[in-house]
C-alpha cells in the first residue's frame, strides 16, 4: 500500500488504465482465435464439400456398374453386355477425376479419421479389376457383385460424413445431414435397381433377394424421411416437384409385379426396361 502513495498521481492513473486495457487486449486476443478457427474451418469445410461432390460422382457411376453388373449376370450374358462395358468407362473416368483432384487437395490439413477413410475407400475400388473380371466370366455370384460394390459405396459415402463432422455450424451440419440422407435413400434405389435388374433378367428371385428388395424399400422411406425433417423447405419441394416424373410411378408399378409374383417368378418385365426406367429416376 505504501508503494502505490508513493507513486505520482499521473502514474497511478496510467495503472487504472492498464488494467481495463489489458483485459481488453486478451478479451480480443480469444475472439481473434476464436475467429481464426472459424475462418479454418470454413475453409476445410469449402474444400470438403468439393471433395464431397467428387466422391458422390463416383458413388453414383458406380451405383450404375453394379447394376448394370447384376444385370449381366441374370441374364447369363445375353443382355447388358454394351450398356456395361460403356458405364464401365464413365466410372473409371469418375474414379480418375476424383484422383486427380487429389494431387491438389491438402488431406494433412483434415482429421486423421477423415484421411482414414479416404484411404480406406480409395484402397477398395482399387479393387474393381478383379471383380469386373469374375463378371465377364461369368464365373462369380450376384451376392459377391452386390457385396462388393454395396460395401465400397458405403466407405466412399462414410468418407462424405468423415467430412460433415468437420462443421460446428448447426445450420450447415443440417444441411449436410440431410445430404448424407439422401444419398443413403439414393444408394438404396440403387441397389433395388442391381437387385430387380438380377431378378428380372433371371425371372425368378435368388435365394434370400425378395427379403433384401423389401428392406431396400423400406430403407429408402426412412432416409427420404429423415432428409425432409433435416432439409430446408425450397430442397424439400424439389424433391417432391421431381417425384411426379413419370418413372416414379412406373418404378411402382414394376415394384408391385415383383411382389405380387416373387414365389414362383415370370414376372414379364425385362431387365433393360427396369434398368433404364429407375436409372431415369434416380437420375433425378
Amino acid at each position: 500500500m505504501s508503494i502505490l502513495n508513493n507513486l505520482k498521481v499521473g502514474t497511478k492513473l496510467l495503472c487504472l488504465m492498464l488494467i481495463p486495457l489489458v483485459t481488453l487486449i486478451i478479451f480480443s486476443l480469444v475472439l481473434i482465435s476464436e475467429r481464426y478457427k472459424i475462418v479454418q474451418e470454413s475453409l476445410l469445410l469449402k474444400h470438403g464439400v468439393t471433395l464431397a461432390t467428387k466422391i458422390s460422382l463416383v458413388i453414383h457411376e458406380l451405383q450404375k456398374e453394379r447394376g448394370t453388373s447384376a444385370g449381366f449376370l441374370g441374364s447369363k450374358g445375353k443382355d447388358f453386355g454394351e450398356a456395361l462395358q460403356k458405364q464401365r468407362k464413365l466410372s473409371d473416368e469418375k474414379i480418375k477425376e476424383l484422383h486427380d483432384f487429389l494431387q491438389s487437395f491438402d488431406l494433412h490439413s483434415y482429421p486423421q479419421n477423415t484421411q482414414n477413410s479416404l484411404k480406406t475407400s480409395l484402397s477398395q475400388i482399387s479393387k474393381i479389376n478383379e471383380i469386373r473380371q469374375g463378371v465377364d466370366s461369368l464365373n462369380v455370384k450376384v451376392g459377391d457383385i452386390l457385396s462388393y460394390y454395396t460395401g465400397t459405396i458405403a466407405l466412399n459415402i462414410q468418407s462424405i460424413v468423415e467430412i460433415i463432422n468437420i462443421s460446428t455450424n448447426d445450420q450447415i451440419t443440417r444441411r449436410l445431414v440431410a445430404y448424407v440422407n439422401f444419398l443413403n435413400a439414393k444408394e438404396n434405389a440403387g441397389q433395388e435397381r442391381a437387385v430387380l435388374s438380377n431378378t428380372f433378367g433371371a425371372d425368378k428371385f435368388a435365394n434370400g433377394i425378395y427379403n433384401r428388395f423389401i428392406a431396400l424399400m423400406i430403407a429408402q422411406n426412412i432416409f427420404l424421411e429423415d432428409f425432409k425433417r433435416y432439409a430446408n423447405p425450397d430442397n424439400y419441394q424439389y424433391y417432391l416437384k421431381i417425384t411426379e416424373d413419370k418413372s416414379f410411378s412406373e418404378v411402382e408399378r414394376m415394384r408391385k409385379i415383383a411382389m405380387e409374383h416373387f414365389i414362383d417368378g415370370g414376372f414379364g418385365v425385362k431387365a433393360t426396361y427396369w434398368f433404364e426406367t429407375i436409372t431415369q429416376k434416380i437420375n433425378l
